[in-house]
């Protein structure tokens, strides 16, 4: 099991694991718990709109796979390398986890529609949950007054245009994907 989470969010959740496997945690960023608490009360203040929700998910995504490329290497190694089948995953199995397989397809060499693809399949599987939090959040909302549900609404899913940043920084930064894939990874 690879566990893409960092410390704070391990501590507040543990995996529950069978007998027998093993596991390894690979945060790329360790300070994000803090990032992540500071900007979930940003929201509920009611500090951040839909725009700056945008504009952070592009960052994080521009962000995570050039500002710790030795990590996202040890992850993606292992997963490769590994004879038994691997559990990996984060908080929402939605950005870290999406961009982590986005980049095991193009070592496999998928063709870049198929891996938007499975990339955009999150938005599918986790329709359910996220009109469940969203008719939670709308109903709490006098908890709240302030908060936007459209930065919820942000938050939630993913977007081609998030996979589109992390590809543009790792062009902008190694001239290609496979020249990270062979320098980075």
């Amino acid at each position: 099991s690879s566990d893409l989470r960092n410390s704070k969010e391990i501590a507040d959740k543990p995996d529950q694991l069978p007998d027998g496997v093993i596991y390894k945690k690979y945060s790329a960023f360790e300070d994000e718990g803090d990032q992540l608490a500071q900007a979930k009360k940003l929201v509920l203040k009611g500090k951040v709109n839909a725009s700056d929700a945008d504009k952070r998910m592009v960052d994080f995504y521009r962000e995570y796979v050039t500002e710790n490329p030795e990590v996202i290497r040890k992850i993606i190694t292992g997963i490769l390398e590994s004879d038994q089948p691997v559990l990996y995953h984060c908080t929402a199995g939605k950005d870290r986890t999406g961009i982590t397989t986005a980049l095991i397809l193009t070592i496999l060499k998928f063709d870049r529609v198929t891996i938007y693809n499975e990339y955009l399949l999150s938005n599918n599987y986790r329709k359910e949950l996220v009109q469940k939090r969203l008719r939670l959040a709308n109903n709490l909302h006098f908890l709240y007054p302030k908060m936007d549900l459209q930065v919820l609404e942000k938050l939630s899913w993913v977007e081609k245009k998030y996979l589109d940043a992390a590809f543009e920084e790792i062009r902008k930064k190694y001239g290609s994907t496979d020249a990270y894939i062979q320098q980075a990874l």
